[in-house]
């Protein structure tokens, strides 16, 4: 949730809303504390994080390198927020553009739409870094079987 707060907050204060820098800087320092902590973290949140970490100002090109190298594990979501953080950081060397290409060869599409398809559910498949009661809760969630799972195939608008 922090990376979440730390990149809304920077965005706020970009937009000109009259946000405190502390909140922004213990928000980032917390960010990279468990980013280094941590490194078996799901690979999508580790590039928000970096997407947070790198819109708050704070790079460390060792850090890119490191989610870039595991980027076969990053979901096409993951990879656009990481091509997002790479941009953010302007990056020079290709890896944004190599990304977008990933991106846009991955994509599916028929007449009327394009999506990218997903084998799981980023959202729901493991909990991670959230803290309760103290505790971290690290536990995977079982999906269920592939024949019971929603499809990933595009949905039609209401109406349609």
């Amino acid at each position: 949730m922090t990376a979440y707060v730390v990149a809304g907050l920077t965005q706020a204060k970009a937009a000109g809303v009259d946000v405190k820098d502390e909140a922004i800087t213990k928000g980032a320092a917390w960010l990279e504390r468990d980013f280094t902590r941590d490194p078996k973290l799901m690979p999508d949140l580790r590039a928000y994080m970096l997407y947070a970490l790198s819109a708050a100002g704070h790079l460390d090109s060792a850090s890119f390198t490191q989610i870039y190298d595991k980027r076969s594990a990053l979901s096409p979501y993951g990879l656009a927020i990481l091509g997002l953080a790479l941009e953010q950081a302007q990056a020079k060397d290709g890896r944004a553009a190599e990304i977008a290409t990933l991106l846009e060869a991955a994509a599916r599409q028929d007449a009327e739409q394009a999506w990218w398809p997903a084998t799981r559910d980023q959202n729901a498949r493991l909990l991670r870094g959230r803290h309760r009661g103290g505790h971290r809760l690290r536990r995977e969630i079982p999906l269920p079987p592939a024949s019971k799972q929603r499809s990933a195939a595009p949905r039609r608008r209401c109406g349609s």
